[in-house]
């Protein structure tokens, strides 16, 4: 290694240093959205959840640059926290906080003092590696890359994934670890022919922010009393639910979380759309619950579910 190498891993450093900063100053709120929108209330679950908060949201960005600085970047950061998780965490880890938020806090400038540990003497950690998800890298190895300066485009380039991977965490992780499930209401809906289930979807879930629904087709088998229909399970994802109460998530929640209505069709009161609606109910890992409703045969008609909201 030489003087320039060392300036270049020395930079790269600093301009990292302030991507983390950047992450926590604007990525709290959106914690502090996330569970004000869900009416839950903001505790400390350890450490396990900020280090995956913070892996996710800094490996977003290796999608951006595969190979370049944004790469090397994010393996050295999540390096950095993953071996919190393999017996190396900082002391203050193991403390307990009052919230998500301030965890948040201490394990941002933990990472930055990590930073600067690196930053002080270069060649003595030159050849420290990296390792996450089977990458690894060294810090020699940021010498060969330039990360880009808070007053960098470039910068925002690399942020604007990192950002919408800690926003999409943080609310996956509250509906997985709070009292939220996903209602499936039974017995389904049968409905005659013709039936466009794409454009009854859109308009169902505009009436009812919170739901989804599936549909299977029923041939005519020829059998005597049989008949062709589309059978519709209705969804719902709530804080509990019974025959009279669906429990449903706010409206405003709805509209930040939910991308869509029917699969690709977007709608005017989206204010973010974390994910498509059937990622939510499929495979974010929601517990499910079913409730059966005698009446089923009228919910997705409207008024009767509209009088079970609430």
């Amino acid at each position: 290694m030489d003087d320039t190498q060392i300036k270049q891993v020395q930079a790269n450093l600093v301009n990292m240093q302030a991507f983390n900063d950047y992450l926590y100053n604007h990525g709290n709120s959106y914690i502090a959205n996330a569970f004000a929108l869900l009416s839950e209330k903001n505790t400390d679950k350890g450490m396990a959840v900020i280090v995956t908060l913070m892996e996710s949201s800094f490996w977003a960005m290796a999608a951006v640059d595969s190979g370049g600085a944004a790469a090397f970047a994010a393996n050295t950061l999540c390096g950095i926290l993953n071996a919190w998780t393999s017996g190396s965490p900082p002391p203050d880890m193991g403390k307990a906080f009052s919230d998500l938020i301030l965890r948040f806090q201490a394990a941002s400038e933990d990472v930055d003092n990590q930073l600067a540990i690196y930053h002080s003497d270069p060649a003595t950690y030159w050849d420290t590696v990296f390792t996450y998800q089977g990458h690894t890298c060294t810090l020699g190895d940021l010498a060969t890359v330039s990360f880009p300066a808070e007053s960098d485009p470039l910068f925002y380039t690399y942020m604007n994934p990192c950002m919408w991977a800690l926003d999409q965490y943080i609310w996956q992780y509250i509906l997985t670890s709070g009292d939220f499930s996903i209602i499936k209401w039974e017995p389904e809906v049968d409905i005659p022919p013709p039936f466009d289930f794409d454009a009854w979807l859109n308009t169902f879930c505009g009436y009812h922010p919170s739901y989804w629904a599936t549909c299977q087709y029923h041939q005519d088998s020829g059998r005597r009393g049989d008949s062709s229909y589309y059978m519709v399970t209705e969804y719902n994802l709530s804080t509990g639910a019974t025959e009279f109460h669906d429990g449903h998530i706010s409206d405003d929640a709805c509209n930040y979380l939910f991308a869509d209505r029917a699969p690709g069709q977007s709608y005017s009161s989206c204010t973010r759309g974390l994910f498509p609606r059937a990622d939510v109910f499929t495979n974010l890992g929601i517990q499910q619950k079913e409730v059966f409703v005698p009446s089923a045969t009228l919910l997705s008609r409207g008024r009767p579910r509209k009088q079970m909201k609430g």
